[in-house]
């Protein structure tokens, strides 16, 4: 996953159209400037892509049936856009699920100490939910 274009970048985050070579989704960084006082630049690396909610609760359902694991971009007020995702999950421990050849972390969801969601999903179930945006990590 690499930064395919530079949306918009100010002193303190960015905002990127991020690319695994088939497919693209818009992601934001709220940790600029990178270490080093790197500057991002098209083709720099994405470690890591989270999906951000603003609600404490969202709704994560289990699908019944295997999903066309794709993502449809919705309009939302408060950010102008806004992710229906449907993927597998590929790491129950981690929270990571597959979408589109991109794996996008539920970390900010589950994996925190202020959190008392319970994960209920394994390896392999497919899964949905709606994030309000990606947040990356460079």
């Amino acid at each position: 996953m690499k930064i395919k274009k530079i949306n918009d970048l100010s002193k303190y985050e960015g905002e990127f159209t991020i690319t695994n070579g088939s497919f693209d989704i818009y992601g934001t960084c709220i940790s600029l400037p990178l270490p080093d006082n790197r500057i991002p630049e098209i083709g720099l690396q994405v470690s890591r892509i989270y999906a951000f909610f603003l609600t404490d609760n969202p709704d994560v359902k289990k699908l019944n049936r295997e999903s066309d694991h794709k993502y449809i971009l919705k309009k939302n007020s408060l950010f102008g856009m806004s992710y229906f995702v449907q993927g597998y999950v590929l790491d129950s421990e981690k929270y990571l699920i597959k979408v589109f050849g991109f794996t996008i972390s539920l970390e900010y969801l589950y994996g925190t100490e202020y959190c008392n969601k319970k994960f209920d999903f394994i390896n392999g179930d497919w899964i949905s939910f709606t994030a309000d945006r990606f947040d990356v990590e460079i």
